[in-house]
């Protein structure tokens, strides 16, 4: 039986992807039962809610759980979602698919936690590292068409300067030609339009991180170093606990954050969902300033049997 925020929802997508896999691995050496659940985000219909939820039957929602502990997930054709205790769980916009829906949630929400905090980026240089990722992708179109920002400069691969160039960048380094090449571009970059105000590192970019105090604001300009906790260069078939965690270099660049204004501050990024991002998406999908990038499709029903 269904409890008062409980909503019933009929799974039309949900999506894989790096955060799955870290958390299922880590919770099979944890307390619980041995069957775990699969896949936190999702995008459906709802068949039934609880007497005091906001949503209907008919509704077409989309959102994220967060439990890996136990034997519930959204890989499967239905799932209950407690709306109360779910990070993340709105209705769909109009003329968005299920496949996209399911698609943005968790990477969307950590890139929109990250420039949220942040709060005034009107008219302010914002920097992606690694805006090839999810989470980069996402965060070039929220500081661009979204928070205002006066410039945005993303490092990512030639095979993806068309798709970031589309997504709002004023200025696209490749990163393939080595951290000599990168580091100069962006030096000159600053050399023109003066220091960044907010740097996005969403692949641990060392050679960046490292000399900081060069291209981000010190503390007393309101400088910020974001860090998200993943990494390119993960092994997700062997990952560690390790892996996952803030790298000594990140760590380095927090303490002195702490005791130096001229260095930036540093924020390691920990997920959470966050107030008013269903709201932002939904108005940057009206706008047509909104792309979800999918990188392949499969058929649960077909694919596994």
């Amino acid at each position: 039986e269904l409890g008062e925020y409980d909503v019933l929802i009929k799974n039309e997508a949900f999506t894989i992807h790096q955060l799955d896999i870290i958390l299922n691995k880590f919770s099979y050496s944890l307390i619980g039962p041995k069957r775990k659940g699969m896949g936190c985000d999702f995008a459906g219909s709802v068949v039934k809610a609880g007497s005091k939820s906001k949503f209907v039957q008919g509704d077409m929602v989309y959102g994220f759980i967060f439990n890996f502990f136990l034997p519930i997930g959204t890989a499967g054709e239905y799932c209950v979602i407690n709306e109360k205790t779910a990070p993340e769980i709105n209705k769909i916009p109009r003329g968005m698919s299920f496949a996209e829906a399911a698609a943005m949630v968790v990477t969307s929400c950590t890139a929109y936690q990250t420039l949220r905090e942040h709060k005034d980026l009107k008219g302010k240089n914002v920097l992606v590292l690694g805006a090839g990722t999810c989470v980069g992708t996402y965060s070039v179109q929220l500081a661009k068409h979204f928070y205002g920002a006066n410039k945005v400069v993303a490092t990512c691969s030639p095979r993806s300067f068309e798709r970031i160039n589309s997504y709002g960048a004023d200025v696209i380094v490749d990163y393939t030609k080595g951290d000599e090449f990168k580091s100069n571009s962006l030096l000159e970059f600053v050399k023109e339009n003066g220091k960044f105000d907010l740097v996005i590192d969403t692949v641990r970019d060392i050679s960046i991180g490292n000399r900081s105090i060069e291209f981000i604001k010190g503390n007393d300009e309101n400088g910020v170093l974001a860090v998200i906790n993943g990494s390119s260069s993960n092994d997700y078939e062997n990952i560690h606990f390790i892996d996952v965690l803030p790298t000594w270099d990140s760590t380095k660049s927090w303490l002195k954050s702490m005791w130096s204004n001229s260095n930036p501050k540093v924020k390691i990024i920990t997920f959470r969902g966050n107030e008013g991002f269903g709201e932002t998406m939904e108005k940057l999908w009206n706008e047509k300033k909104l792309m979800i990038p999918i990188d392949s499709e499969f058929n649960a029903m077909t694919q596994y049997k």
